[in-house]
């Protein structure tokens, strides 16, 4: 998987091919080229993340994941999306709402990174700037983006970020449905030109 070093990382995070949040991703990383910030998209639909099985080696050897290929003898490219997300300059971060919290690929990599919270805290302090944007299909829930957000601020940090903002979404229950609201395209392509020059 090729990266570019200290480019910003545009991550969309749902299962779904061509939904809400590959639209808004594709309108954020339009917005941060248009500024001339160098932008790599990454689907994470694309690649095999295993779940954690809690097995313990990276307890014992910090970094290690019993579920790398190396180890495994099976495809998995955990390792190969927190590269592309340690070397990243900035990320945003695209994902649904999936009762209460992001959808269960992206779980999977926030799991894995246990890997990293077994090492020491050196590497938790840094500050790279971090956003998301999470869409939902209900209209109502006042704490419809708190599970999200919970997982985006614990499992950030293990990797450098940390979460500045995030813009909901609400009311995108079709796959299409942000296409046909320009309203909130006009949201996102303000929200990201914002933290572009922030």
């Amino acid at each position: 998987m090729d990266f570019h070093i200290n480019a910003w990382l545009v991550l969309i995070a749902s299962p779904r091919s061509r939904g809400n949040s590959e639209h808004a991703a594709g309108l954020a990383a339009a917005c941060l080229r248009a500024v001339g910030l160098p932008v790599e998209v990454l689907r994470l639909r694309e690649h095999t993340v295993a779940p954690c099985t809690a097995c313990g080696l990276c307890s014992t050897l910090p970094g290690a994941c019993a579920l790398d290929p190396d180890r495994s003898g099976r495809p998995d490219d955990a390792a190969a999306v927190f590269a592309c997300l340690r070397a990243a300059a900035g990320l945003i971060v695209a994902a649904p709402v999936y009762f209460y919290s992001v959808p269960a690929p992206f779980k999977a990599l926030a799991d894995r990174s246990q890997r990293y919270w077994s090492q020491t805290d050196a590497g938790r302090q840094s500050g790279k700037p971090a956003y998301a944007i999470l869409s939902a299909g209900r209209m109502r829930g006042e704490r419809l983006f708190d599970g999200s957000l919970l997982t985006l601020r614990s499992f950030l940090p293990l990797l450098g970020f940390s979460l500045r903002d995030h813009l909901p979404l609400r009311g995108l229950d079709g796959a299409d449905a942000l296409a046909g609201r320009p309203d909130l395209c006009d949201r996102v392509r303000d929200w990201t030109a914002r933290i572009a020059g922030a």
